[in-house]
């Protein structure tokens, strides 16, 4: 292991957790990175934090807000917020001023499929790193008995998602990395919150063991993790220095 990406539902939430999981990633050596929907983030936190972060990730799936609001980025909470493609590309800005490396995701379903907008906004946010995901179906996307919404139905065919590249190769100059549902499904290793890696290769995520009752070794052997696929979605890839 070289790297700890900290992900979600939104890291951002805890920043103190946070910093103090990535402060303890950096006294072992490794890489960290962590992936964001910037809703969150203030100067101020992320001058705290960046220090003990090497890379940052901004999930941005579209730069208008009608259809950011349509897939469900966007606060129910707040009145007269900044939009969320405005608050993304701002932290985006503040990730390269402090000279980290950004990467933005972009997840592609029905809803953004046939949207130029985020060609537009990644040129704009000119990150190093472009990853492009075809939306995956996962029972149970949100965790052991909680995920309590109606089961997500934008999901997209073959045909459309490689249209949606050919576009995309047309009139966008950044090249995505893309990850089709094939090599993404097992090329991961998820940890939840008790510690349990999730094996998603049932299309489903299932607890295998908890890393704080067995050693990595045993629970990565129980958790369907491909390292071919890891491979082939470039997942060994260097972080610029």
């Amino acid at each position: 292991m070289n790297r700890v990406n900290f992900a979600g539902g939104e890291p951002f939430l805890n920043p103190h957790l946070l910093l103090d999981m990535a402060k303890c990633c950096k006294a072992e050596n490794l890489e960290t990175s962590v992936i964001t929907n910037g809703s969150l983030v203030t100067k101020t936190i992320l001058d705290d934090i960046i220090p003990y972060i090497d890379m940052v990730g901004i999930s941005v799936d579209s730069g208008d807000s009608r259809i950011n609001q349509m897939i469900g980025r966007h606060s129910r909470n707040r009145l007269n917020e900044i939009s969320h493609e405005k608050k993304a590309l701002e932290v985006c800005q503040w990730v390269k001023e402090r000279g980290k490396t950004l990467k933005c995701n972009t997840v592609i379903c029905r809803e953004n499929l046939h949207d130029d907008s985020i060609f537009q906004f990644v040129e704009k946010a000119g990150p190093k790193r472009w990853k492009v995901f075809r939306v995956l179906p996962i029972e149970n996307e949100n965790g052991i008995d909680k995920d309590r919404r109606p089961p997500y139905s934008g999901y997209i065919t073959d045909l459309e998602w490689k249209e949606w590249q050919k576009r995309c190769a047309k009139k966008c100059r950044i090249p995505p990395v893309l990850e089709d549902n094939d090599v993404m499904q097992n090329s991961y290793i998820p940890v939840d919150e008790l510690g349990y890696l999730l094996d998603c290769s049932s299309g489903k995520k299932i607890r295998s063991s908890s890393l704080l009752h067995v050693p990595f070794k045993k629970a990565l052997s129980e958790s369907g993790f491909d390292l071919e696929k890891f491979d082939e979605r470039g997942g060994f890839f260097k972080l610029d220095k």
